[in-house]
């Protein structure tokens, strides 16, 4: 485990968060149909979970786009920290669901998506090489005009609303995030505290005008486009939030000793918990008849289950993880 003063405490910090949205978004149930005459709050509080994979995005264009290494290097880096545990833990899948190989290897869609970015990556450093901060702010602003705004104000097959899920659509769908994480780590941004906020709050309320838009169009069915991960709703957000971290923890340290083991160990275990998480699920499901065990106080029910399974998932890596080999494979 590296030193913890060679860790960047905002990195772990927004790993930590990024995978406690996913579990929280997984712990989520809306309403099927819009009813503005008892407007349901998780309208608006289901926007922010969609910040996950956006903020593992950012925080990977963070970190790498602007390392200089080898070709060999960085891809030996990928392979033994994200292709072995995805193989390891589909070996898993397989072994307890008897589910297909292929089909459990390609279920964790995030996976695929993120490599392909690094496969880019050599070419994305040569371009911020060679430019200014200025030309890739101006690529992200372009990426977010025509992949994500556009596309919602008027669905043209130019600027497509829906379009096919494959690896190269979603390299640019997620690629304008990459870009970002790395501009907010590099340029000065002006008061950015202040920004984010105005980021996160006007994410927030885009999402809930647009969702209930959109549902209002469709005889009042509730319309998930506003909770998709590149809608433009989702893209302030997900800034937002990345942008409070950095700014709040950027340079700082934890000085409680064992407070920071525990940061830097959950946020270490972050992917090993993105992969047994949906394991929990299933095992509170058999013990209890459902996963979600708190069905009260909404609309935040589903932010105390995510914590449960969060917790749950870290609890039973941190016992697993005590033996080195599948600590060294797994994680």
């Amino acid at each position: 485990m590296a030193k913890a003063h060679q860790r960047l405490l905002w990195a772990d910090i927004a790993r930590i968060v990024a995978i406690y949205l996913v579990i929280t978004l997984h712990s989520a149930v809306l309403p099927e149909k819009l009813d503005l005459q008892h407007f349901d709050l998780r309208l608006i509080t289901h926007s922010i979970p969609n910040a996950c994979i956006p903020l593992f995005v950012m925080l990977s264009g963070a970190l790498l786009l602007g390392k200089k290494e080898t070709y060999q290097t960085f891809f030996k880096k990928r392979l033994t920290r994200i292709l072995v545990p995805w193989f390891a833990w589909t070996i898993v899948f397989v072994s307890i669901q008897g589910t297909g190989f292929i089909a459990t290897l390609q279920s964790f869609w995030f996976l695929p998506m993120i490599n392909c970015l690094y496969l880019v990556t050599p070419a994305m450093r040569l371009f911020i090489q060679h430019s200014k901060s200025r030309d890739t702010l101006a690529i992200v602003v372009l990426w977010f005009l025509g992949v994500s705004v556009l596309p919602y104000i008027h669905n043209t097959p130019a600027f497509p609303l829906s379009v096919d899920n494959g690896l190269v659509r979603q390299v640019i769908d997620y690629f304008g995030y990459f870009l970002l994480g790395y501009v907010f780590v590099t340029i000065k941004v002006p008061r950015p505290k202040l920004l984010s906020g105005v980021l996160i709050l006007g994410g927030i309320i885009w999402s809930t005008i647009g969702t209930i838009a959109f549902s209002m169009a469709t005889n009042n069915l509730l319309s998930h486009e506003y909770y998709r991960y590149i809608a433009p709703s989702t893209v302030l957000l997900s800034a937002g939030i990345f942008l409070t971290i950095y700014s709040f923890t950027k340079g700082k340290t934890i000085k409680n000793p064992y407070l920071n083991k525990l940061v830097i160990s959950v946020s270490t275990a972050a992917l090993a918990i993105y992969f047994i998480h949906p394991l929990i699920q299933q095992l509170f499901t058999h013990f209890f008849g459902k996963y979600n065990v708190i069905a009260f106080f909404p609309p935040f029910d589903a932010y105390l289950n995510g914590l449960i399974i969060f917790t749950a998932s870290f609890g039973v890596l941190w016992v697993v993880f005590r033996i080195p080999i599948v600590r060294r494979i797994f994680r």
